[in-house]
């Protein structure tokens, strides 16, 4: 039966008796199952030719896994190709679309989305691969993949081997996190480093402040403050290191018949151990020399040793261990060796094309 005879059967029983005319003459011989075929509001699906007219057109498969269709289907003003894959009678467990080739399986090609795809309790689309990119997105002025949810994640990476999500970049930023009221990225490990950066440069830059639940440590130099000067330059100034948790607290005081109380500031008494500190004097003046005397938990005296009658100012610097045990003395530490960087992913030979 050829072409002529094809059409003349679907022109007098419909397309449904054309369709099962194919079925009898053998062109059906595969194992795939051919759908009945039925045209929507009027225009009946023609197998061999391109709908033409501002409908859709739509091949669906009521007893199979997927609804099967070697041709190409077009439209100027609807969807090129809708199909509806129902699983053995079992509603939304089937294939809509399913496409089998050495090279390109389905191809989409849209002024809007090339390709679009909606499920009600699955993936709206899967890809897989056993050597190459399971799903793969490219743009010219756009993102290459987006994703975007209301009450799950916009874009959700796993591995069991290798990196979750990968992101790399020639100019612009290699992975880019925002958030209007949450956080803008967020990193949690179970068993290893949360965040790791590495660079020949900065590791890491931030601008406002930076709040830390746990110890700070610096491995390999020391902290330090940028201090502006007033022709506009940063200076480096560092901080004082000591083997123990040392808190300290300045003041002044002022002497009067040769003798003065101070008393803690109650701040700082309360994060320090106030049963032992030290507290050091600077004479401002010649008092004949300054000595401490009768330290309390909230304030300690000055004297004149050599003149009864002195009066004056002086400063103090009292120093105290912090009142958290924090850390031994020198206590040792097993600085982390940091993973090596992330493989990027090796692209294909054929997707190269």
């Amino acid at each position: 039966m050829g072409l002529r005879d094809v059409k003349a059967v679907m022109g007098r029983r419909g397309l449904l008796a054309g369709v099962a005319a194919l079925v009898a003459t053998g062109l059906a011989k595969t194992s795939e199952k051919i759908a009945q075929a039925g045209g929507t509001q009027g225009t009946a699906l023609i197998c061999g030719e391109s709908n033409t007219a501002n409908v859709l057109t739509v091949l669906s498969a009521p007893g199979a896994d997927h609804a099967v269709l070697h041709t190409v289907a077009t439209s100027p003003g609807g969807d090129g190709f809708h199909g509806h894959g129902l699983g053995g009678g079992i509603p939304l467990r089937g294939i809509g679309v399913r496409g089998d080739s050495s090279w390109i399986g389905v191809r989409g090609d849209g002024g809007a989305y090339g390709v679009y795809g909606e499920s009600a309790q699955g993936h709206g689309v899967q890809g897989t691969s056993t050597s190459s990119f399971g799903t793969r997105g490219q743009s010219t002025n756009s993102a290459g993949i987006f994703g975007g949810s209301t009450n799950g994640d916009g874009v959700w990476g796993s591995s069991s081997g290798r990196n979750g999500v990968y992101g790399s970049s020639t100019g612009g930023v290699g992975v880019l996190g925002y958030s209007q009221n949450f956080y803008g990225v967020f990193a949690r490990s179970i068993n290893s480093v949360a965040l790791a950066a590495t660079s020949p440069s900065y590791a890491g830059i931030f601008t406002g402040d930076v709040y830390i639940t746990g110890r700070l440590t610096v491995a390999s130099g020391a902290k330090s403050a940028a201090v502006k000067k007033s022709n506009g330059q940063h200076a480096r100034v560092y901080c004082q290191e000591s083997p123990e948790p040392w808190f300290e607290d300045f003041g002044r005081g002022k002497l009067e018949r040769g003798q003065a109380t101070i008393k803690l500031d109650a701040d700082f008494a309360e994060i320090v151990k106030t049963d032992d500190y030290d507290v050091f004097l600077t004479e401002y003046g010649d008092h004949k020399a300054l000595f401490v005397d009768k330290r309390t938990p909230t304030s300690f005296e000055v004297w004149a040793k050599g003149n009864p009658a002195a009066s004056g100012a002086f400063g103090y610097r009292v120093v105290a261990k912090r009142k958290e045990s924090v850390g031994a003395r020198l206590e040792r530490i097993d600085v982390p060796k940091l993973p090596e960087p992330p493989i990027p992913p090796a692209m294909p030979e054929k997707e190269k094309r």
